[in-house]
């Protein structure tokens, strides 16, 4: 007895494959022939090997799909991919697939997601380069690409301005207490030796 049939799709443009024992999902012509080696035609009577690749090709679509609607949510880096497709019951080899395609393609990367990531944390509060970078590494980008995304987003200027808008609210959030106003600025991410000298600086002027 096979494993399954196949029954071609009136339009032509794929086929149902329909196991003895499971669900029935469908392979279009286009996916097919994505993968040279693996056909099938209207009436074959497929064995168990050949229902479990063309059962794998049709998870890896799935779970590529599923890929494809989360970027389009927003960026993700390729470990926080692999985490939510985990969490989503695909198989390791289908989830590795993915990554691999859609690293291929561009449409995801480590270095595009650290600078937008980088963008949005600075937009809602200036912060260092240590606790931003510390964050992407939760986030499983490596050293070198969150220093290369920095490099590229913060120029020395940007830097100085963050550590000034930093020192202005340690200084309203904790008026004249410096030591909790460098230890605000210690937790932000600015160096010490840094938020100390700009901090005795700024708070000596009138425009703070």
């Amino acid at each position: 007895m096979p494993a399954a049939v196949v029954k071609g799709r009136a339009s032509g443009d794929g086929f149902y494959i329909i196991p003895a024992e499971g669900a029935s999902f469908f392979i279009s012509e286009k996916l097919l022939s994505e993968h040279t080696g693996l056909s099938v035609y209207d009436g074959e009577a497929i064995d168990e090997h050949k229902l479990a690749d063309l059962q794998s090709l049709y998870n890896c679509f799935i779970c590529r799909k599923k890929a494809m609607q989360l970027l389009a949510a927003r960026e993700h880096s390729v470990f926080e991919l692999r985490l939510k497709l985990g969490k989503r019951q695909f198989g390791t080899m289908e989830i590795e697939k993915t990554l691999a395609y859609l690293q291929e393609k561009g449409y995801v990367s480590d270095f595009r997601f650290a600078k937008v990531f980088i963008r949005s944390r600075l937009r809602r509060k200036p912060e260092g380069k240590a606790i931003v970078l510390e964050r992407l590494k939760q986030k499983g980008v490596c050293r070198a690409v969150c220093d290369a995304a920095w490099q590229e987003e913060v120029d020395e200027a940007t830097e100085a301005s963050l550590l000034d808008r930093a020192v202005r609210l340690a200084i309203k959030k904790y008026g004249k207490d410096c030591q909790k106003q460098l230890a605000y600025l210690v937790r932000s991410g600015f160096p010490y030796a840094k938020a100390k000298r700009e901090l005795s600086e700024l708070s000596e002027r009138k425009d703070v």
